[in-house]
């Protein structure tokens, strides 16, 4: 039960994906979600 989920796994969009879609399923629908990426190809 969170209000604001903060991603930062390693700069590899495969493993941001995979990691999204769990959180995604997972989370309250008024959740916010956001990622921390310095770039990705």
């Amino acid at each position: 039960d969170c209000d604001w989920i903060i991603e930062a796994v390693a700069e590899n969009l495969e493993i941001k994906r995979g990691l999204l879609e769990k959180v995604d399923a997972l989370r309250r629908p008024d959740a916010l979600v956001t990622t921390n990426t310095s770039g990705l190809p």
